[in-house]
């Protein structure tokens, strides 16, 4: 009887003394864990501070797992706006979506295509490259998007068609009604002319 006594008494404290326990620990982890922590408020003013003083390392002052998406814009603006792909690196490499669209923004200003050679993500890589090739009608970049992508072919030949008011290059858009659209778009264009 005496064995199954305190057997009770401890399951019963147990359930007793457990959630005191946790709800302890939960409040010291939280406070720890405060420290590290900022507030959206806050990391958005450093953010904007970054970026008027195109400093990256200002946003490094931005801290906490909550503000990581800010943190990696504020690298990516920063990076755009200097026009300096070594700039993405500072973003953690184990956010790569934003090193991605930190490369292709840094493309993007630069007008240059190396850039998007960087991006490991094959779909970014290949908006990368449809976006300077329709900013500087350059058609020899829409052929470097993979041919998987050719949803993206076919609008950067449109585009660059339309661009130049060329019809000849709707020839090589392989989507029949694309073809016809971008045809009929540039006459349409040549006449308001």
């Amino acid at each position: 009887m005496n064995k199954i006594l305190k057997i009770l008494v401890i399951v019963i404290a147990s359930f007793i003394c457990l959630p005191i326990i946790a709800i302890s620990f939960n409040i010291i982890s939280h406070r720890i864990f405060a420290r590290f922590e900022m507030s959206e408020e806050d990391a958005l003013k450093i953010d904007e501070e970054a970026r008027s003083k195109k400093d990256v390392k200002i946003c490094s002052k931005i801290k906490g797992t909550r503000n990581i998406n800010i943190r990696c814009s504020c690298i990516s603006a920063v990076a755009t706006k200097a026009k300096d792909k070594s700039l993405c690196r500072k973003i953690p490499s184990a956010e790569t979506e934003w090193r991605n669209v930190c490369y292709k923004e840094v493309a993007k200003s630069k007008g240059d295509f190396s850039f998007c050679e960087k991006i490991g993500d094959e779909s970014e890589r290949g908006y990368c490259y449809f976006n300077i090739a329709t900013e500087t009608n350059n058609l020899e970049l829409c052929k470097k998007i993979n041919h998987s992508q050719f949803h993206y072919i076919d609008a950067c030949i449109y585009k660059i068609a339309i661009n130049t008011s060329n019809p000849e290059l709707c020839d090589q858009i392989q989507n029949y009604r694309e073809k016809m659209y971008c045809i009929n778009e540039i006459k349409t264009k040549v006449k308001e002319n």
